[in-house]
């Protein structure tokens, strides 16, 4: 068995493999169509995945997708893990843990801030993964619109297919998470996982922009000019759909959309958003914690905390600023890894270590929309 990463020459033999393996395991899989971002005729990125080749053929797979991630204007440098298989005639010989490792190497070598996945819990534990941040799924039905919003105009509202990025992506560069995507590569992204971008138009003027899924079942992201458009968007969407009921991702730093969708919804669920291996603890707290208090001040304090085997930084909160140093006096507590990111992003605290810090400093609202995973 070879292990490698691929290159452009093994692009139509990589996508065979993965079309493949996931078709036996889930409905029928076409990543050309699944993850254009990625595996697009006109894409070439065959160099982010390892490989394991056995006589020529691939016999397994482990793919991680870079981009930048501005949280809070601090630029952090991620990847998400994705792609994940092993051809059955050889899994129990060690070639996904082999795979992994290279990758691994790789992010650190490249100097990746986080790796994120989505997958089974214990699986990816091993390599340093924990299930971190959330994402509110907000349930709205016709009742909801009856009884809230029925004298509500919608007719100013339309929506189109999105044909051009411009507007949209400026749109979505304003937002406090940002940067994964390109401008050229805006709408390919939106259409991750079958999502269908829509352009927002009020009085035939650009609006907003949102990304639906299962045929207009659900809205993944919703990105709107002005807050008091929120419920109007919902119920003209749910007309044009002849929707009874809509879900609604909505990520926990989107404080205007969960401010508007709280208030008449009928309900609403907190699902952890995926999983986080932390290679740069410091950098990626900080800007989570600059991101929270941009949104709600925290409360002054101090936390000196080690990481076994990474590093050990204070942070400090004063005077409505976020600071990241190193140590100044005794640590305050000493973590793994996988205890640092439960501290940190896990919204369940029945499972975070306690700690001695301010209580409104955790969880961190990390969160990425479909579109940017991988």
């Amino acid at each position: 068995m070879e292990f490698r990463f691929a290159t452009p020459a093994d692009k139509q033999d990589l996508l065979d493999f993965i079309n493949l393996i996931f078709s036996q395991t889930s409905r029928p899989h076409r990543f050309e169509r699944l993850l254009p971002k990625a595996y697009a005729e006109n894409v070439e990125r065959s160099d982010i995945h390892a490989v394991a080749v056995c006589d020529g053929r691939i016999r397994g797979c482990v793919g991680v997708y870079p981009f930048t991630l501005t949280v809070a204007g601090e630029p952090l440098k991620v990847g998400y893990v994705g792609s994940v298989s092993v051809h059955p005639s050889a899994r129990g010989q060690g070639v996904m843990k082999r795979l992994m490792s290279m990758q691994l190497q790789r992010a650190r070598e490249t100097g990746l801030d986080m790796l994120l996945l989505g997958g089974q819990r214990q699986r990816y534990e091993y390599y340093g993964f924990e299930p971190c941040g959330a994402a509110y799924h907000y349930e709205v039905t016709q009742a909801n619109l009856r009884h809230c919003w029925s004298d509500l105009d919608v007719s100013g509202l339309s929506f189109e297919p999105l044909a051009s990025a411009d507007y949209a992506y400026e749109l979505y560069g304003a937002q406090p998470v940002t940067g994964a995507r390109t401008r050229e590569g805006f709408i390919a992204a939106c259409q991750s996982f079958g999502g269908q971008p829509w352009l927002i138009r009020r009085d035939g003027k650009e609006a907003g922009y949102l990304i639906a899924s299962g045929e207009g079942r659900g809205l993944t992201e919703l990105v709107l000019e002005e807050e008091a458009f929120i419920p109007g968007v919902v119920k003209a969407w749910m007309e044009k759909n002849d929707r009874r009921d809509l879900s609604i991702r909505v990520a926990p730093h989107d404080e205007p959309l969960n401010r508007a969708l709280a208030a008449f919804a009928e309900g609403y669920s907190i699902a952890a958003d995926g999983a986080m291996n932390c290679l740069n603890p410091s950098k990626v707290i900080g800007a989570y914690l600059r991101l929270k208090n941009r949104l709600s001040p925290l409360s002054d304090g101090v936390l000196r905390l080690g990481i076994r085997g990474a590093e050990a930084f204070e942070i400090a909160v004063e005077d409505g600023r976020v600071r990241i140093a190193s140590p100044s006096g005794p640590l305050d507590a000493e973590l793994d890894g996988l205890q640092a990111t439960r501290l940190a992003f896990d919204y369940n605290r029945f499972g975070a270590p306690r700690v001695a810090c301010p209580s409104d400093w955790f969880p961190l609202p990390q969160s990425l929309p479909i579109a940017d995973t991988f």
